[in-house]
């Protein structure tokens, strides 16, 4: 996520406790990894995906999403990259918001169809910040979830939308 400390490897474990104590190799770590939610499809064609990370002091992990809170930082950032194995996907940022942990348009996956509207109704009446007309029905959207002070069941969330899908130069076949 550019202008942050967010530079990590999204792993995908068989259930979504798996990578919170464990690094993207595998070995013992408090601080965990980034992970895909467990029912999300690994080669990101869904339509809506959630990306988990611990929120971390000193910009690790996904400690630096709240800097999107900021208005005046989610206004000058906007862009994010995603490194597949065979593809990248670029990103832009469009909303900041924060939910329940158990939030069912949120966090329910795998996304039944109509999911990108009902966030983006979600998003309109809630977020702490939102692009205005950045997301639309058909776009596909990646979540970015973390802790949030607020309470415990709190999650701060930065929604992005996949804007360009390419072949990569990191093609490992």
């Amino acid at each position: 996520v550019d202008n942050t400390g967010i530079d990590y490897p999204v792993v995908q474990g068989e259930d979504n406790f798996e990578y919170l104590d464990k690094d993207a190799t595998g070995e013992s770590k408090a601080s965990g990894s980034l992970f895909l939610d467990s029912e999300c499809d690994r080669t990101f064609h869904e339509s809506y995906e959630v990306i988990y990370g611990h929120h971390m002091e000193k910009s690790k992990m996904f400690g630096d999403l709240d800097k999107f809170l900021d208005a005046d930082f989610f206004d000058a950032n906007q862009t994010a990259t995603l490194y597949l194995p065979k593809e990248t996907l670029d990103l832009q940022v469009c909303a900041v918001l924060t939910a329940d942990a158990y939030d069912g348009v949120m966090f329910s996956t795998p996304a039944a169809e109509g999911r990108v509207s009902q966030v983006i109704q979600k998003v309109e009446s809630t977020a702490t910040h939102y692009r205005e007309g950045s997301l639309q029905d058909g776009d596909q959207v990646i979540a970015l979830s973390t802790c949030s002070s607020d309470s415990t069941d709190a999650r701060t969330i930065v929604l992005c939308k996949v804007v360009n899908r390419y072949a990569a130069d990191n093609d490992q076949q």
